[in-house]
């Protein structure tokens, strides 16, 4: 079995979605802060957009693992892990808006992956 070591981390700019998505895009998952509200918690499907989470009372950590387009309204999200197993979301993922309006939630306020 081969062991991988962590040998350093890189903090994203902060607000900078270019560069979460180039990230994204390049490096694999990445962890990012959030801010959970009673409509994240019962979230069932869908994309993802709050009236009442706050960009900076950030309380919970998930992993982007992905973006995408919708084909039909053209909403650009982001794909999300969480971490309350697959029961919960659509199998324990998210899709959260991206763009309109940005940074929801303050998902680009924290962004991190590891260098190994």
């Amino acid at each position: 079995m081969e062991i991988t070591k962590v040998k350093g981390h890189v903090n994203l700019k902060p607000g900078d979605e270019k560069a979460f998505l180039n990230a994204v895009a390049e490096v694999g998952p990445i962890a990012v802060a959030f801010d959970v509200e009673e409509d994240f918690m019962s979230y069932g499907g869908g994309i993802f957009n709050s009236e009442i989470c706050d960009s900076y009372m950030i309380n919970h950590a998930i992993l982007i693992t992905g973006y995408k387009t919708e084909k039909k309204s053209l909403q650009k999200y982001w794909i999300v892990k969480n971490s309350w197993g697959e029961d919960w979301g659509e199998e324990g993922y998210i899709r959260v808006a991206r763009e309109d309006p940005p940074n929801l939630c303050g998902i680009l306020a924290i962004g991190v992956y590891p260098i190994l």
